[in-house]
This record gives C-alpha cells, sequence and structure tokens, in this order.
C-alpha cells in the first residue's frame, strides 16, 4: 500500500472512530462575529511537558483519559499519574540505554540545560527509535529519553530526575497557563505540524508548507527573503485587503517571508495600540529569542520569564476595546525534545505526501524560477557539487566522477539524509522515507477569548494550519495557500460566538519569575544574565598520547565531531571506584584530549571547583561520582562532563561540548584517533581508540575499537 493510501485509510478510521463517539463538535454561533485575530506562539514544549499533569490540578475542573471520548469536554488526555498532594506517581517511561524506564517526573527545574534534541532526525528518533523513518507507520513514542541520552543530555548517575525530556510542570510552577487552560478552552489533540525544528514549523504557521525545509540552521532569509512557490498569510491578507502587523521585541519572525517589511513593528506599539482599541484584524506577537533578556521560554530560558510575558500580552487585550471581538491562539511552535505520550497522526491535507508537491530536503521556491522551481533548487537548503557547482547534491555520488558534495553540512539535505540513506537532493524521493504527510507531537494550545468556551477542551485534531484556516474562513473567503490549510479543521468547536461565554472573565496579572537555584539571576522584570566563574589554570594536554590509560569496553566507545558540537563517551572495561575521580569539586582538574594518528588535535579543560551562573560547576552524584555542568563553556567549550563509577560495563565517563569557546579539529582526521580524559597532574586517565569512522569534511562519528 502507498504513503498515501495509508493516509486516506487512517483519514477514515479516524472519522469513522469520531463519528462513532458522537459526531464533530460545532461552534456556536456565526465566525464573523470575530473581528481580531491575535497568535503567540512561544517556543519548545510538548503538551505534556506543560499541562500533562493538568487533569491532577488541585481544585481543577478537569478529570484524566487516555483518551476521552470525544463529547466529553471535560475530559483531558494528560499523564498516566496519580497525585498524593505534591507528590506524582506516573506510569508514562521510556526505555534508557542501560535498559531502565525512567518514568515522568514533577520536574523543578524551570531553566532546563543544554537543549533538548528536536531535529528532523532526533525527533523522528522520539517517535520512532528503532526505525526513525517509518514513524508515520507506528509512532510508539519510545525515544525521547535514549535520543536526548545520545545527543543533549548525557546521563548523570541515571536518577530518576536526571532526563529532563520526561520532566512536567505543574499549576504551581505555571500558575497563569494553568489559569488559562481552565478558565478559557484548550485542545489536547493539537499538534506541530511536523516533526521538527522552529524554522519548518513556524513556515507552516505562516505559508502552510516547509517547502521543503528541515532545520532552523535556514531561519535567516537569502537577500529578498524566502519566496514560496504557494505563497504566504501575508499575501493573502494583502491581496485581499486585510490589515496585520507582526508585532516583535526583538525580530519579528515574519522578517523570514517579509524582511524588512513596514507590518513589523516594535512591542510597545503592540502595547499602544490594544490601549487604544487600534489591534489590525490580524496580529502576530513575537517574545524576545536570544540574549540575555530572552523570554521566549526556548531551553535554557527560565519558563516563568515567558510566562510573564505572555500575562502582559493577554492582559493588554483583556484590558482592551477590542477585547470583546477579539480570538487569542497562545501555542508553541514546536515540543523542542520534551516528552510527549500520544503518537503524531497523519496530516490532514487530501491524502497528499506533502502539502504542495513538495519533499523533504529538495527546497522548491520562487528565488530564481524556473530552476529554483525543480526539486533542490530552492535556496539554502542543499550542498553542490565542489567543481561544478551548479549541481546540487546531498552526497558525493551525485556528483561527477572525482567531486565532492560540499556545503552541505547542517542543511536540510543533511537533514534527509541522516533517516534516508538513499535520498538524494534531486532525483526521485523514495517512498520508504518520512515525508510531510504526518503532524509532530502534541504542543499546549489555548484559546483566550470572550467567544471561548469556558472549562472547555477540544478533541479535534488541528495544528498550526487550523489558525490559518480559520484566518482564511474569517477573512479571505476560504481561501488556501496549500492542501495542508486548506484541509485543516477550524477548531471552531471551542467557540460560542453568539453568547460570548467568557466575556467578564477576570484575567490576573502574573508576578515577576521568582529565583531559581538553576536559573540565570534575574535582574530586572525581563532581563537575565549569566555569569560563569571558573578556576584559570594553565594544565593542558601533552604534545603526544601517554601509556597506561585504562582502555573502553570494546565497542562501546563513541565519539561524534562537527556542527559546533563535541560528543564522546567512554565505557569502563574494568572497575572503577568512586575514589579513582579524585576531588573535582575542589581540587582535581580534568583534561580531554584528542589526537589523531599521535598528533594532539584537540584540547578540553574541565577546572576543578568553580561557580557556573550560580551553581557550582562541579557537583558529587550521591555516591557514584560527579558531574560537571556549564552552559557558558568556558575555558575550552566543556558544557557537561559526568564521572561515573561501578563494575565493567557499568561506569561511564562522557564529555559533551559545545558554543564559542569549542575550538573542533579540522576534519577529516587521520584513524587511529584516540581520546584521553586525564586528571592534571596524575598518571589516572581513561581512554577510547577509533581506528574506523565514518567522516566527511564536516562531521565525524565513530565506535571504539
Amino acid at each position: 500500500m502507498s504513503n498515501s493510501s495509508i493516509v486516506r485509510v487512517t483519514a477514515a478510521a479516524t472519522l469513522a472512530f469520531v463519528v462513532a463517539l458522537g459526531g464533530v463538535a460545532r461552534a456556536d454561533g456565526p465566525i464573523g462575529n470575530v473581528n481580531h485575530i491575535v497568535i503567540i506562539m512561544q517556543e519548545n514544549h510538548s503538551f505534556d511537558n506543560y499541562f500533562g499533569a493538568l487533569p491532577y490540578a488541585v481544585g481543577g475542573p478537569y478529570h484524566s483519559g487516555h483518551p476521552c471520548a470525544a463529547g466529553d469536554h471535560t475530559c483531558v488526555d494528560g499523564l498516566d499519574c496519580v497525585r498524593a498532594g505534591s507528590n506524582y506517581t506516573c506510569t508514562n517511561s521510556n526505555l534508557d540505554d542501560d535498559n531502565s524506564n525512567p518514568t515522568a517526573f514533577h520536574d523543578a527545574d524551570f531553566c532546563v540545560s543544554p537543549d533538548l534534541d528536536h531535529s528532523w532526525k532526533g525527533s523522528h528518533q522520539e517517535a520512532n527509535f528503532d526505525s526513525p523513518a517509518s514513524a508515520f507507520l507506528m509512532s510508539p513514542n519510545d525515544g525521547f529519553v535514549r535520543v536526548n541520552d545520545l545527543t543533549e543530555q548525557v546521563d548523570s548517575g541515571e536518577s530518576s530526575t536526571d532526563d529532563d525530556t520526561i520532566g512536567f510542570y505543574n499549576e504551581d510552577d505555571l500558575p497563569f497557563y494553568y489559569f488559562l487552560a481552565q478558565n478559557f478552552a484548550i485542545n489536547d489533540t493539537y499538534h506541530c505540524s511536523l516533526l521538527g525544528q522552529t524554522f519548518p514549523n513556524r513556515s507552516y504557521e505562516m505559508a502552510a508548507t516547509s517547502f521543503g525545509h528541515l532545520t532552523t540552521n535556514e531561519i535567516f532569509p537569502p537577500p529578498g527573503s524566502y519566496k514560496p512557490v504557494t505563497g504566504t498569510i501575508f499575501d493573502l491578507l494583502d491581496a485581499n485587503s486585510v490589515a496585520w502587523k507582526d508585532y516583535y521585541s526583538l525580530l519579528p519572525y515574519s522578517f523570514i517571508f517579509r524582511n524588512g517589511s513596514p507590518n513589523g513593528v516594535p512591542i510597545a506599539q503592540f502595547f499602544a495600540d490594544a490601549a487604544a482599541g487600534n489591534l489590525p484584524p490580524v496580529s502576530f506577537v513575537d517574545s524576545i529569542q536570544i540574549g540575555a533578556a530572552e523570554n521566549d521560554e526556548h531551553p535554557p530560558t527560565d519558563i516563568r520569564k515567558g510566562q510573564y510575558f505572555v500575562g502582559q500580552v493577554i492582559n493588554a487585550i483583556r484590558n482592551s476595546p477590542n477585547w470583546a471581538d477579539t480570538v487569542i491562539f497562545f501555542t508553541y511552535d514546536e515540543h523542542g525534545g520534551y516528552y510527549d505520550h500520544v503518537a503524531p497522526p497523519a496530516a490532514p491535507q487530501g491524502g497528499n505526501l506533502n502539502p504542495d508537491g513538495i519533499n523533504p530536503g529538495q527546497c522548491e521556491d520562487l528565488s530564481n524560477p524556473p530552476s529554483s522551481q525543480q526539486p533542490g533548487g530552492g535556496v539554502q537548503c542543499v550542498g553542490h557539487c565542489s567543481t561544478t557547482t551548479s549541481m546540487h547534491c546531498a552526497q558525493n555520488s551525485e556528483c561527477p566522477m572525482g567531486e565532492t558534495c560540499a556545503g552541505v553540512s547542517g542543511t536540510s539535505a543533511s537533514e534527509a539524509l541522516a533517516i534516508c540513506p538513499t535520498y538524494t537532493a534531486t532525483g526521485p524521493y523514495p517512498a520508504a522515507c518520512a515525508n510531510f504527510n504526518q503532524l509532530g507531537f502534541r504542543v499546549p494550545f489555548v484559546v483566550v477569548s470572550p467567544f471561548a468556551k469556558a472549562g472547555y477542551v477540544s478533541h479535534t485534531i488541528g495544528d498550526h494550519t487550523s489558525m490559518l484556516a480559520f484566518i482564511e474562513k474569517r477573512f479571505l473567503g476560504s481561501a488556501f495557500l496549500t492542501a495542508r490549510d486548506q484541509n485543516a479543521d477550524t477548531l471552531e468547536d471551542m467557540f460560542d460566538f453568539t453568547n460570548s461565554p467568557s466575556l467578564n472573565t477576570t484575567i490576573p496579572t502574573v508576578p515577576l519569575p521568582g529565583n531559581d537555584p538553576g536559573c540565570p539571576t534575574t535582574t530586572t522584570s525581563t532581563t537575565t544574565t549569566s555569569t560563569s566563574t571558573t578556576t584559570t589554570t594553565t594544565f593542558g594536554c601533552p604534545a603526544a598520547p601517554v601509556n597506561g590509560c585504562q582502555a573502553s569496553a570494546s565497542t562501546k566507545g563513541r565519539l561524534q565531531l562537527g556542527k559546533g558540537k563535541f560528543k564522546y563517551k567512554w565505557v569502563n572495561s574494568a572497575t572503577v571506584a568512586t575514589t579513582d575521580f579524585g576531588s573535582p569539586t575542589t581540587s582535581t582538574n580534568y583534561i580531554t584530549c584528542l589526537y589523531a594518528n599521535g598528533a594532539k588535535k584537540m584540547s578540553m579543560r574541565s577546572p576543578a571547583g568553580g561557580t557556573c551562573g550560580t551553581k557550582p560547576c562541579w557537583k558529587a552524584t550521591g555516591t557514584t561520582g560527579f558531574k560537571y555542568g556549564n552552559k557558558d563553556g568556558t575555558p575550552d567549550g566543556v558544557t557537561k562532563e559526568t564521572l561515573k563509577s561501578g563494575t565493567a560495563g557499568h561506569g561511564k565517563v562522557q564529555v559533551q561540548g559545545g558554543g564559542l569557546n569549542l575550538q573542533l579539529p579540522t576534519l577529516p582526521l587521520a584513524t587511529p584517533v584516540r581520546v584521553q580524559v586525564r586528571q592534571d597532574g596524575s598518571s589516572t586517565c581513561w581512554e577510547a581508540t577509533f581506528s574506523t569512522a565514518t567522516q566527511t569534511t564536516s562531521t565525524f562519528k565513530a565506535k571504539s575499537d
């Protein structure tokens, strides 16, 4: 059966299921009563991460269901937990690399660091770890813990709260968000638009397609901005003389498609327009994406700073003369690597493999027609052959003999290739590989409006193009951009346009976020700063590798270099005692040394003691070892280091690096490659040797001998 046939069968089965449970819920009254639509889209949190505990909130209106009956609108499909006071016992779990099964837990950390994996490859592995390209056919959502152990959050002793990916927050942590969810309308089957990152998902929010793009590496547009073949919502609004603004705090996301547009205006203008009752028919409100004042909730930003920003925006609308006929859609661009237990469903797009005929990693656009309208012809998407630069490629085999594929690292082409080895930049797209026919993981979605049904949970499947469909139905005569927004549900069951049941709901203000020991110090209501103080020393790696280090267990060591990151794992071949690690919290300096064919290529220090942010850089992990964390990566790029004792096969040394201070060696490397983690001034060290590697000019990946 073809993929498109599977989509049709799945869609038909879903429709039959809904009808059997009592039909599709509809809106009460005409959508024409809405005159203002505001979209607030924050960053990187799944439904379970923020609202998985919603049915267990003390005094809340909801109960739990797995899944909920279609007609039960006080049921939330959240985590499967039992709550006793402030303690939760949850059964949702994910397999770890040591064959344990960490369960969902109440996370006390408001500033999760480092970031979690939410790439195209990583997200598909989170959906189906063993067969990521087959996530459309089966998504057991079984890879969150293992993916993030391998890529972003290396284990530090396998504690019950070590895997932030499966952590969650509750009403004490996010009181304003829980107030909105309990007093207005939410949707527990709203998904981001694809399994992937910010740029492609926000493209669906604005263009109902990512036109082949898969990675946020490509978010900064080329000169003249991106030009999707099927256009954007801004094009439709302009063509129909519907006013719109993108109110930005730092950068307007509309710059992706309308760089320099006068429709992008500073956030101060939003508060002025709201107070004066001058909001346009369609508004987008963007928080601060980067820097010390970041408040978009993207890890490691303090999530309460984002809540404070959103609270200011929503209260401004609630107190505006425009409130009575306004709809606020409040949601998140994608899951950010956080666990969600619901399998991403087929994308409603008429049974098509993608919304616009464009496959993953084979971008097409109007940058240089007609050549840019061919597979792989779009800008900033694929590589090019080293000599015949007009030829697009994803791997060397696509180039003339003797040439290599250059400039492909970090592109959509490299992401597509990562889970689809037979993919090429311009050739026929393999039918067995992941396409754009599956939605992403669930994300929080709240409708705040006088028209919102109070304490109402919708179970109607939606994604970011549902907001486009709502705009199109209200203002554009149901015009559409692609098959995705054409077939998206407008989610009108969440509204009563006749009676305005939430017109007089009073919305509380949001207190300034307090200090969390795990977060950077808050200096103002919206600004944070981070300070790391580590001991500056002159210790370093010798010119050649030393002898006598304990070797890694055969084939258990791992080394990955490239894309601005360093990831190394050593597994012991003999017993390692905690005392072997010395006292890194006070006096034992560590250094990671990389040698290629005997020559030193890399040196990374992890100084003893020190303060990283407001926490000690090093801390003991019970009696099993030590953990180092420094998100600033000073002095040489080490962001995390784990020293764990144990009998053969159960101890480990892991080092992870990134950021501006990381100096990766030039690739490819001559083999054998040896990595030694050493104590300064001591003969104690641990080593893995990598004689065979898969590497290019931009990436290196290997298992130890």
